[in-house]
């Protein structure tokens, strides 16, 4: 086998079957990660455009870009089996009926107002005395 210089080396030489082109792998690995940042990227602004368009809230803990990450490993909606994208089709009729979509990711104003208020009383419950013993 010839390498660049024109000598001949033994073909299990590690470097001889690299010839001047170096693997495809790495090539793919990188197109691939720039499609998974692409569609990182559309579903953050995905969920930020619904949100905003609707007066939804974006639950308490969680975030667009965190969400984002759970929809590409999941493959679609993370939370309801069946739903092939998200936000979903079925946001606003969950939100109609519960208040938050079937994620718990977008909520409505009346949700938020209930979810404070229960955030509020859990912090201000008594912690229990010990029994007298």
């Amino acid at each position: 086998m010839k390498r660049n210089d024109g000598m001949t080396v033994p073909a299990e030489d590690p470097g001889a079957s690299q010839g001047a082109h170096s693997s495809p792998v790495p090539v793919v690995k990188i197109l691939e990660e720039a499609k998974a940042e692409t569609a990182r990227r559309d579903i953050v602004a995905n969920i930020k455009d619904v949100a905003e368009k609707n007066g939804l809230q974006i639950h308490p803990g969680q975030t667009p870009e965190n969400w984002a990450e759970l929809v590409i490993k999941k493959g679609g909606c993370p939370c309801v089996p069946g739903r092939a994208k998200c936000p979903c089709d079925q946001v606003m009729e969950d939100i109609r009926k519960k208040d938050h979509c079937g994620c718990y990711l977008f909520c409505n104003d009346r949700y938020m107002r209930t979810y404070r208020e229960v955030m509020a009383m859990a912090k201000r419950k008594p912690t229990a005395e010990p029994a007298p013993g």
